[in-house]
C-alpha cells in the first residue's frame, strides 16, 4: 500500500541531506517517488544520491542547493520543479537549526536566525507548495515540528518559539487547502537522534554536556521517517510521537503544573554547566 501510494509522485525535502531529511529521502525513492532534495550542504547531497544510484531505484533523486530563508530563490526552484516535473504532489518542510540556552544569555540576532530557518524556510516552502497544489486542485504539504511546539521547552525557547508557530500556521492552512484539495500535516517528533544536535549551538555551555541528557529518550531519524511515513494514511492534522511525547501533550493539555518540576529539573542541571 505505501509503496502504491509513493510510486511515482513528485516529492520534495527540504533538509534532506541529513538527519530525518535523508531517511525520508530514502524511504521515499525506494517506494518508487520522483523525489528533489533541498538542502544547503552539497557534499551530503550527493553522497545520498550516489548512495541510492548503486541501489538502482526507479528514479534516482534530483537536488537543489539553497537557502530556505530565501523566499526568491525557494519559489522558483519549486516552480522550476513543477515545470519540469508537471506535478508536485507532496511537499515535506523539514529543514531546521537548533539554538539552545538560557534567554539573558541571548540576543535578537540568535532569534531572527533561528526564526529565519525553522519558521520563515517552513512558511516559504508552504505558500510556494500550497498555490502550486491549489491550481492542480491536489496536494500534501507536510510540516516538521517538534514536541517543543506543543509544551513549554525551557532552555530552548528561541526553537520552542518557532515550533509553536509552525503548528499555529500548518492548523490554519489545512483550513484553507480542505476544499481545494490539499492536505496539511505537521508532525512533532520528541527528540530524535540527527545531525541537528552536531549542527546546533549551545550559548554560554558546554554543548556536548547539554545535549548528552537529550539522547536518553531519543529515536532514530529511520524510526521516525517510518512513523510519519505511517502518518500518511491516517492524514491527522497533528501527528505526535513516540509515547512519551504524546504522554507530555496530554499533560500540557489538562495537567501542566504536573511538568513544572520537570522544567525545573533540566533548568537545575543546565546551570550547573553554565560558564558564568
Amino acid at each position: 500500500m505505501k509503496a502504491d501510494f509513493f510510486k511515482d509522485k513528485v516529492i520534495i525535502v527540504t533538509g534532506g541531506g541529513s538527519g530525518l531529511g535523508a531517511a525520508l529521502v530514502r524511504k521515499f525513492a525506494r517506494f518508487g517517488a520522483r523525489v528533489t532534495i533541498i538542502d544547503n550542504t552539497t557534499d551530503a547531497v550527493k553522497k545520498i544520491v550516489m548512495e541510492l544510484a548503486l541501489e538502482k531505484i526507479s528514479h534516482v533523486p534530483d537536488y537543489r542547493i539553497l537557502d530556505v530563508a530565501d523566499d526568491i530563490v525557494f519559489c522558483d526552484a519549486l516552480d522550476e520543479i513543477k515545470k519540469t516535473q508537471g506535478v508536485l504532489d507532496i511537499m515535506v518542510n523539514n529543514a531546521g537549526t537548533l539554538i539552545a540556552g538560557e534567554v539573558r544569555d541571548m540576543d535578537s540576532k540568535m532569534f531572527r536566525t533561528i526564526t529565519n530557518i525553522n519558521l520563515m524556510g517552513v512558511v516559504n516552502g508552504s505558500l510556494a507548495a500550497f498555490k502550486i497544489m491549489a491550481r492542480q486542485g491536489h496536494g500534501m504539504i507536510v510540516n516538521i515540528s517538534s514536541i517543543s511546539g506543543l509544551i513549554a521547552s525551557p532552555l530552548y525557547s528561541a526553537y520552542s518559539m518557532t515550533k509553536h508557530a509552525v503548528i499555529g500556521f500548518s492548523k490554519a492552512l489545512r483550513e484553507e487547502g480542505r476544499s481545494l484539495g490539499v492536505d496539511v500535516m505537521v508532525i512533532c517528533p520528541g527528540t530524535l537522534r540527527t545531525g541537528i544536535f552536531e549542527a546546533g549551538k549551545v550559548v554560554n555551555a558546554s554543548k556536548d554536556r547539554v545535549f548528552k541528557e537529550s539522547y536518553l529518550s531519543s529515536i532514530s531519524a529511520e524510526v521516525a521517517a517510518s512513523k510519519i511515513i505511517d502518518a500518511f494514511d491516517a492524514n491527522r492534522c497533528i501527528t505526535v510521537f513516540p509515547a512519551y511525547a504524546r504522554i507530555m501533550w496530554l499533560l500540557e493539555k489538562f495537567h501542566p503544573s504536573l511538568l513544572k518540576p520537570l522544567h525545573q529539573k533540566v533548568i537545575k542541571n543546565f546551570r550547573v554547566h553554565r560558564s558564568n
